[in-house]
């Protein structure tokens, strides 16, 4: 089985668009010493949240993919307002930040646009 490094070799491409349609995309990486599906089912389930994301306590859903499993974990496809605390020194302040799951991409089911080969 064919493995694919992550990032891709080739790098990840953001388009330059007009800020009226602008989009945000975001990539990081870190060693984290758990299998990687756990580390990915817990990112997705975002009722756990509060428990650990000091940045990111609350996260509203205003609509999921039909075939989604679960009404609040993040999925492809899903629409959602991150309630972001963007000052730490005002934790009760939030600003809410709307985004949309276009891509979720692992070594055992691969984005589209990562090649396969080695």
């Amino acid at each position: 089985m064919a493995t694919s490094a992550w990032p891709p070799s080739e790098g990840l491409s953001t388009p330059t668009v007009a800020l009226r349609d602008a989009l945000l995309t975001l990539s990081a990486s870190t060693n984290i010493n758990a299998p990687a599906a756990l580390v990915l089912d817990i990112l997705r389930e975002t009722p756990q949240y509060k428990d650990w994301n000091t940045w990111c306590p609350d996260v509203a859903f205003e609509s999921q993919p039909a075939d989604a499993s679960a009404a609040d974990k993040l999925n492809k496809g899903t629409v959602f307002t991150f309630h972001v605390i963007m000052d730490a020194s005002k934790p009760t302040k939030t600003t809410a930040t709307r985004l949309v799951v276009t891509d979720i991409s692992t070594p055992q089911h691969p984005s589209d646009y990562i090649s396969s080969t080695s």
